[in-house]
């Protein structure tokens, strides 16, 4: 985190001279890293509620490569809304495939031949035998097999505006 928070580059400058540089109030250790929570140097200074900036969020510095990246300003930091984008967007991890988690679901629930059936009526190529065998890699937690992988629909990631 040091290395972040060393390098003035990293963090925005007053444009201004009546604007506000940004200064660390806090730090908290998550699961993904260190959230960096920040408030303007007057309200430091002041307390007083007019001075406080509002709407820049707070900041992660990454666990595994110490990369500094701002999260959204509606976005509560002990909230789950952001992690799973982050883990995609940053970290590159698979986005979750809704037709396993309902196959998932109905075999925990002992619903073996539902999960057949489901698989079966999502992907209409897939004879019983294919159906099973996925269904077989989703209950030992094992990634389909590759002669049916390309027949199963991946997820599509949502398409987001700049």
């Amino acid at each position: 985190m040091r290395k972040h928070l060393a390098v003035e580059a990293a963090w925005p400058k007053p444009a201004r001279a009546d604007d506000q540089a940004l200064l660390v109030t806090g730090t908290r250790e998550h699961r993904l890293g260190w959230l960096v929570f920040c408030q303007g140097e007057r309200y430091v200074r002041t307390r007083e509620f007019s001075d406080m900036l509002i709407g820049h969020g707070c900041f992660l510095v990454d666990a595994l490569d110490g990369s500094l990246h701002q999260l959204p300003s509606a976005t509560s930091p002990d909230g789950q809304d952001w992690i799973g984008r982050y883990l995609q967007d940053v970290r590159g991890a698979a986005q979750p495939d809704p037709l396993r988690s309902h196959a998932a679901e109905l075999l925990q629930q002992g619903n073996r031949l539902e999960a057949i059936k489901a698989v079966r009526t999502a992907i209409h190529t897939l004879d019983p035998v294919s159906a099973k065998r996925c269904i077989d890699a989703v209950a030992a937690q094992t990634p389909i097999p590759e002669d049916l992988a390309t027949r199963v629909p991946q997820p599509q990631r949502p398409v987001r505006a700049t």
